[in-house]
């Protein structure tokens, strides 16, 4: 190779490599294209096609502000939807393009650091591995992280490892430092690596650095992400325990997560493990017997940043939030890519010498051909592990039968995920209406209101994905409107009801019967059978939430106070409440339903 003196000569021609490579990019092309639209949008993808949908970008922004990520990627998502289109090929598109990149990059690093053939396995690698192809099928940042992950070592090597520095590597650097940070903070922890391993290696004497370039390649990068550092530093210490994405990472999740990183099963576990452990041996014993050369330094470059991430990520599970999650860690599966290569063709040149380059093909292709066949054995192409928001959207738009523009309807939701695809499918749904989420039972009380306020509204639709909170929403909705029909959509992994309802009947006997119940029904119910045959004009009923109201007046107690209405929950209000008594003698009971909070107690 002509860049570096301490650097193998190339085994396989340029041209050859060019061709190879070009196939192993129509490869991972065929494998990330197909079934990208196989399954519904979920939530997590659906918050930025959302966003992208608001019509300035000020409130954009501040949804960023709480959301859990930085802003790069949801900014990227709004000024590039309009362009690409909200079909689910048109969202994912750019994950497809970024995801497709790692292979001329991969294969750019490897080649300038070690050999071409390097390269080229490096490249068959990541074409076929898991969680590329998964990646690249997913409206989400970790692709774009990733290739700019890449471009980001790329310049980082020529800056700490060549001489003749070139200005266009230093600005590459920066460049794609400020991705790296504003797309996830997962880039925070990469680029802290990258900081460390520099300093590492000026403390070392392994090169000279300098307090100039320092501050450049690491001082500007930081000075222009420095806006948004006070909002990553709330996000990391302020966030809830329950923020969580992750258990504790025990031994046994720490190895679940390398499998699902490396490679679709054990035996592919197993090969890249037992090929990183051989290439640091050798590298080690390199090192013993030649001295330090710049293609170990490369070496110790890749094995140092591909682990000092993750195991900062598992220090932060055991202490803090537990975020031990795989899609953090894809740039180990470009790092380990170029590891894996490099003693993939070590050992096919020591072995086949001058048939090296057959042997290094003829690998590719048996590589390639095992990894499809294992991603084929676990479904990866046939895959079905997403909300089906989709699919339950088609349920409604089956029923209604092409009639979306009746004014008859509405659409409620206990997720915001529905709206991209009711809006896509012409399916009503009252944007304007703030309180059009319906996901626990203590919003009853706006549903109703919002039906009684648009008379005709003669049916609704509820779409829900069903866990404990929704459950318990519907129990609500149950016990007030006759249900009109259900159908669900399933995975493995949930369900989404979607439940048709009667806005002007209420349900039968039998429909009651089956609804079961949840905490507020059943504090109307004892205050129900409490006042039970007593005159209403002896009681009052105090509350400190009005969405108990409903429950209320389904079971039959008086609620109409001509003081106004019964909310009672600070003390400030004890003087108005015992004034009201002592002007109706004729009230002997006070019922006061209270949530067990500081203000209520």
């Amino acid at each position: 190779m002509k860049h570096g003196a301490d650097s193998r000569p190339d085994i396989a021609p340029r041209y050859y490599a060019t061709v190879v490579l070009v196939l192993l990019i129509i490869l991972a092309s065929i494998e990330r294209i197909y079934g990208i639209d196989r399954q519904s949008l979920w939530s997590d993808e659906l918050y930025a096609v959302i966003a992208s949908y608001k019509y300035n970008f000020t409130p954009v922004w501040k949804l960023m502000l709480t959301d859990s990520h930085p802003p790069g990627y949801v900014t990227f998502m709004y000024w590039t939807l309009p362009l690409t289109g909200y079909s689910d090929f048109g969202i994912r598109l750019h994950a497809l393009v970024f995801g497709i990149a790692w292979l001329p990059l991969v294969f750019w690093l490897g080649r300038r650091w070690f050999s071409t053939n390097t390269g080229l396995l490096a490249a068959a690698v990541v074409a076929s591995a898991y969680t590329a192809v998964y990646y690249s099928q997913e409206a989400r940042a970790y692709t774009m992280l990733v290739a700019f992950n890449l471009v980001n070592l790329i310049c980082f090597f020529e800056i700490l490892f060549t001489k003749n520095k070139q200005r266009s590597y230093v600005i590459g650097f920066i460049v794609a430092s400020v991705a790296m940070l504003y797309l996830h903070y997962t880039g925070f922890v990469f680029f802290c690596a990258e900081i460390l391993w520099y300093g590492l290696l000026w403390l070392l004497r392994q090169r000279r650095g300098s307090i100039r370039e320092a501050m450049i390649i690491f001082g500007v990068p930081l000075l222009l992400y420095s806006p948004w550092l006070g909002v990553m530093y709330a996000n990391m210490t302020d966030s809830p325990r329950d923020w969580s994405v992750s258990k504790a990472p025990t031994l046994d999740e720490v190895c679940n997560t390398l499998q699902r990183l490396l490679g679709p099963d054990d035996d592919h576990k197993k090969f890249h493990l037992v090929t990183v452990c051989l290439a640091l041996v050798c590298a080690l014993v390199d090192h013993v017997k030649h001295g330090m050369s710049r293609r170990l330094s490369a070496t110790y470059s890749l094995f140092f940043l591909m682990v000092v991430p993750v195991l900062a990520f598992y220090v932060e599970s055991l202490v803090a939030t537990p975020i031990f999650e795989k899609r953090y860690f894809l740039s180990v599966v470009v790092i380990e890519a170029v590891l894996v290569a490099n003693m993939m063709s070590h050992v096919l040149g020591v072995v086949f010498k001058k048939s090296a380059t057959i042997a290094v093909v003829f690998s590719i292709f048996i590589f390639s051909a095992w990894t499809i066949n294992s991603n084929v054995t676990v479904r990866l192409y046939s895959l079905l592990d997403k909300d089906p928001i989709r699919e339950a959207v088609e349920l409604v738009k089956n029923d209604l039968g092409g009639n979306y523009k009746n004014n008859n309807y509405i659409a409620i939701m206990s997720h915001d995920w529905f709206e991209h695809y009711l809006r896509k499918n012409n399916i009503f749904y009252d944007g304007k209406w703030k309180k059009r989420h319906f996901y626990v039972p203590q919003q009853i009380g706006d549903v109703e209101e919002y039906l009684n306020n648009n008379k005709t509204i003669e049916y609704f639709y509820y779409l829900f994905l069903r866990e404990p909170n929704a459950e318990a929403a519907l129990v609500a909705l149950k016990q007030q409107y006759r249900v009109l029909a259900k159908s669900e959509v399933s995975i493995e992994q949930g369900t989404i009801d979607v439940f048709k309802f009667s806005a002007k009947e209420l349900p039968d006997a039998e429909q009651l019967k089956g609804v079961g119940t949840n905490p507020s029904n059943e504090v109307a119910k004892l205050v129900a059978r409490n006042a039970a045959g007593k005159d209403p004009a002896t009681y009052r009923v105090l509350y400190t939430h009005d969405w108990v109201l409903p429950y209320l007046r389904r079971n039959g107690v008086k609620v109409d106070h001509e003081s106004g209405d019964g909310s009672y929950v600070i003390n400030a209000q004890a003087d108005n409440i015992s004034r009201y008594l002592m002007n109706h003698p004729e009230i002997d009971t006070v019922y006061y339903l209270a949530l067990q909070e500081p203000n209520a107690e």
